[in-house]
This record gives C-alpha cells, structure tokens and sequence, in this order.
C-alpha cells in the first residue's frame, strides 16, 4: 500500500502529463487543499485524470465518488481508502 506522499508524486505526474506543464510549474500551483478546477483540471480533463488514477491503481471509481472529488487530498484520501480493501 502506498503512502499519502507516495500517492501525491503519482498525481503530480498525471497532472503533469494532462496540463502539459512542467513538475516546477505544478509545485508552485499545488497544495493537498488546491482544487482541481483551480489547477486547470475543467470537466473533460477531469475524466481523463481520473481514469488515470483508475489505471495507476486497478480500481473503478464510482459516479458518485467521483462527484465528490474537489481537491487534491480528496483524490488522496480516496486512492488510501480503496487501497485497504
């Protein structure tokens, strides 16, 4: 199981890759409480990264967790949630 850390460097570089912006860049935008529409994240890039979190960590999210993801510590806090079962 990773660490909450662990799992923020994984997000980094898928928001790295979908915002086309370097790690610097990404670093001076990002806090765990950033939202993602803030970092440039809009509804069709939200389905992508979140596909991408799904892939990374061979789980499904479901529509309704999806929902409920705003900031970078709910996508964190998610991942850590469906790692324990």
């Amino acid at each position: 199981m990773k660490s909450s850390q662990e799992v923020l460097e994984d997000l980094k570089n898928i928001m790295v890759r979908l915002l086309k912006i370097s790690k610097r860049e990404l670093e001076g935008l990002l806090s765990l409480n950033s939202q993602l529409k803030d970092l440039g994240i809009d509804s069709v890039e939200s389905l992508d990264f979140l596909n991408e979190v799904e892939s990374l960590y061979s789980f499904k999210i479901a529509d309704e967790d999806a929902t409920e993801l705003r900031t970078v510590s709910d996508v964190i806090a998610l991942v850590i949630k469906k790692q324990k079962k």
